[in-house]
């Protein structure tokens, strides 16, 4: 009797094993692609276990998207960051919106005063969706749960020359820069509003020239700029000057020389990789962080096909293995972006070469590509050959580590306005 048990015990466990072997293969639709659950924050996490692969030690990971506004977008990506945080140790979320606005979030994420409606009305627009709300919510939730072991919230983008405008003159002021000093002068050239009127190129280049000699004017003072006001204020001051700096290349780029419009690109993303690593540094050092943006921003190399330059790119050569690239794509995406566009996005651009076309004929609604793995995948993107991404050429594993994908997103649900019609 006890020996037929230990023969039926001992075929129950071979049998589980198989089973548990045949589902964790049927997770697979090819070698290196992985089926996902689904994109809802709540549901079980195994399926996203190969990212522990994928990222392995690096502390800053990229959370792509390649078009804002779409609501199975920022639904998967609130998943993907709790799996972050409950799984691999990440406590910050860096957030593409202006930073000194989203410190709105950042205070409701700290202390969860207010509502999260209130605190997302800190960021741009086209990211005060539900998902969002949610997510920062849940944010909250945590550190009432782990007061001992926050995670943290903030913004990184450049474009608050209203906000960074007043703050530097107030700073001038403080540390003797008087109106008619030559530099001042020129700082009140400069585009101090965001999304203003064209940008005069006398103006521009009267401004720059002045903020290039504040910028000396800080380097040269320092030891006595910090004994004057403190560390903390003159590095606020300073992180300040660069995104205002930058601020005016991408305004003058964008409405006086379009031509040149890659030049506004590359000032804003090479100063968003300095305040998001910068802020990061003087708030919360060595935390490991994600960074939640479009594909453009996270991409290393950039898009040469479009003289990009983007933050991916300097982050990478900032930190090498310690950054990693996840991009989000689809293929039947929709979005309530008013101005812009109310429902589906254009497929008119998708070519069997696509890597939207070449995941959407796998079948499956969720997909996770793993561009890192070794084995049979390589026969599904070939190595070193160039696909289509959106309206782009490039091969894959030269600009990202890995990719998810969505067959069907829905546009997203907005927060503090009406859905668009």
């Amino acid at each position: 009797m006890k020996k037929s048990s230990s023969v039926l015990v001992a075929t129950t466990t071979i049998l589980l094993l198989l089973t548990a072997s045949a589902i964790a293969i049927a997770k697979e639709v090819r070698p290196g692609i992985a089926i996902l659950h689904g994109i809802e924050a709540d549901l079980p996490n195994d399926d996203l276990k190969p990212l522990k692969r994928v990222i392995r030690k690096a502390s800053v990971v990229g959370l792509g998207e390649s078009i804002h506004n779409s609501g199975g977008y920022y639904r998967l990506k609130y998943r993907i960051f709790r799996y972050l945080v409950e799984e691999m140790g990440f406590r910050a979320l860096a957030f593409e919106s202006p930073w000194d606005p989203a410190d709105r979030v950042a205070e409701y994420v700290r202390t969860c005063e207010g509502t999260p409606e209130e605190a997302l009305e800190g960021l741009f627009r086209n990211s005060q969706s539900e998902s969002v709300r949610d997510l920062v919510q849940w944010m909250c939730e945590w550190n009432r749960q782990y007061p001992d072991d926050p995670v943290y919230f903030y913004g990184f983008d450049l474009q608050q020359p209203e906000y960074d405008g007043p703050a530097l003159r107030a700073y001038f002021e403080r540390v003797g820069l008087q109106d008619d000093d030559p530099r001042m002068q020129g700082f009140n050239r400069c585009s101090h509003a965001i999304f203003g009127n064209h940008y005069p190129e006398l103006s521009y280049r009267e401004c720059i020239k002045r903020l290039d000699q504040l910028s000396r004017f800080f380097d040269r003072r320092e030891a006595r700029l910090v004994r004057d006001t403190s560390r903390e204020e003159f590095e606020m001051a300073r992180l300040r000057l660069v995104g205002f700096r930058a601020w005016q290349d991408t305004w003058f780029y964008l409405v006086t020389r379009p031509e040149e419009v890659y030049r506004a690109y590359d000032a804003r993303d090479r100063a968003m990789a300095w305040i998001l690593l910068r802020l990061r540094d003087m708030r919360f050092p060595g935390v490991k962080t994600a960074v939640w943006a479009h594909n453009y921003h996270i991409v290393k190399g950039g898009f040469e096909i479009r003289h990009l330059a983007s933050m991916g790119t300097f982050l990478d050569e900032i930190l090498g293995d310690d950054y990693v690239i996840l991009g989000l794509i689809g293929y039947d995406v929709h979005v309530d972006w008013p101005g812009y566009r109310c429902g589906r996005m254009p497929t008119r651009y998708l070519t069997d070469e696509s890597l939207e076309q070449l995941l959407h004929d796998l079948g499956q609604p969720w997909l996770f590509v793993d561009l890192d793995f070794r084995g049979s995948s390589k026969q599904f993107l070939e190595p070193g050959r160039e696909y289509q991404l959106g309206e782009a050429y490039f091969v894959p594993r030269d600009h990202f580590d890995g990719f998810f994908f969505l067959d069907y997103s829905p546009r997203m649900v907005p927060v503090n306005r009406a859905p668009c019609r």
